[in-house]
């Protein structure tokens, strides 16, 4: 907001100094016009006196010459007659406004007049301060509304600047959390089963390696449940694919709701079979697995080719270790998958945990 407020004070500023220098070079036009048409006059008075005859006419009648080409209100004319010595004033006019300007400003005939007796003829003028003041005061006017017009005119456009900047930064904002937000989700479903909404086998897989790592420098225990559905190819056979996937998303949720802890994380390792990663577990890990086979089971979802009982059930093997040097992964991933196949060979719907 402070930037805003000295750029736009910077601005009006740069618009007063624009105006200051706009009405300084329109003041030295003015002069130079007013300056020019003078001279034009001066000229014009000579040309007519050539044609009338100026020793033909009263000093009377020069001034009136003069008044009727000349603002004598504003103008100090000296009409001399003769040179040298014989120099003499014949007619003079006095303004009556203003104040007479500097000898500098003193404006000389360009051209002199030889009457027919042979007297030479000059004229001098000085300007006071009002033959200028009338036309200044409509350029200052004019100078004024053309520096407010420019003032408000680059306040404007740098109002517009910054508020078009404030709008694309807005959106670039907007489309960069719309981005994020985006990246998260692809993130997400890059590590979620998109059937059963759990994990999937590859952040299974990242999440066991992970936890194995920092399980080693610990000295923690890891432990692991395999978990498979019974006879599900039989389920598939007889109720269909679609009941299938209804049956294996039941299964997850239930598995989901067993866990107690945020660490605790469950995945679909392939068709019917989930695992569930327990870090830092030893002995709380064989009555987990329990909870989550009654949970199955307590969904009472049919199954009438089942040849352990009339409901989905779900045999889990599981295993636990801390690991040492020389042992992956895999040792553990192998020892829960034997404990799995120990748990279907002795009926199913059982827990079995080495």
């Amino acid at each position: 907001m402070i930037r805003k407020f000295f750029i736009t004070l910077l601005v009006a500023l740069s618009g007063i100094v624009v105006t200051l220098n706009v009405g300084a070079y329109i003041e030295a036009r003015v002069k130079s016009v007013q300056d020019g048409e003078l001279q034009e006059n001066i000229d014009r008075w000579f040309r007519m006196m050539r044609v009338t005859g100026v020793d033909e006419l009263s000093p009377y009648d020069l001034e009136q010459s003069l008044k009727a080409i000349f603002d004598t209100n504003t103008l100090q004319i000296t009409l001399a007659k003769g040179l040298g010595d014989n120099r003499k004033i014949v007619a003079e006019t006095s303004p009556t406004e203003g104040n007479l300007i500097v000898v500098d400003s003193v404006q000389d005939s360009s051209d002199s007049l030889v009457a027919t007796g042979g007297d030479h003829w000059e004229m001098t003028i000085i300007p006071t301060d009002a033959y200028y003041s009338a036309k200044y005061q409509q350029a200052k006017f004019v100078v004024v509304v053309l520096g407010c017009v420019v003032t408000l005119l680059l306040t404007f456009i740098v109002f517009l600047y910054q508020w078009r900047t404030a709008v694309i930064k807005a959106l670039v904002n907007r489309r960069t959390d719309e981005l994020s937000r985006a990246n998260h989700e692809l993130d997400r479903l890059s590590r979620i089963d998109f059937l059963t909404d759990v994990a999937n086998r590859r952040y299974f897989e990242e999440s066991l390696e992970r936890e194995w790592s920092r399980a080693s420098r610990g000295k923690h225990p890891v432990s692991l449940l395999m978990i498979d559905v019974d006879f599900f190819k039989k389920y598939n056979d007889q109720y269909g694919h679609i009941d299938g996937d209804s049956c294996l998303q039941q299964v997850a949720n239930a598995l989901l709701n067993s866990g107690k802890r945020p660490a605790d994380l469950v995945a679909r390792f392939g068709g019917e079979e989930f695992v569930m990663l327990l870090p830092e577990t030893d002995e709380g890990a064989e009555l987990l697995a329990e909870r989550c086979r009654q949970r199955v089971e307590e969904l009472r979802l049919l199954h009438e080719q089942s040849e352990v009982g009339p409901y989905v059930t779900v045999s889990i093997g599981g295993a636990t270790m801390v690991p040492n040097d020389g042992k992956s992964s895999r040792a553990l991933l192998k020892a829960a998958d034997d404990a799995l196949y120990q748990a279907k060979s002795d009926g199913r719907n059982r827990v079995k945990f080495v």
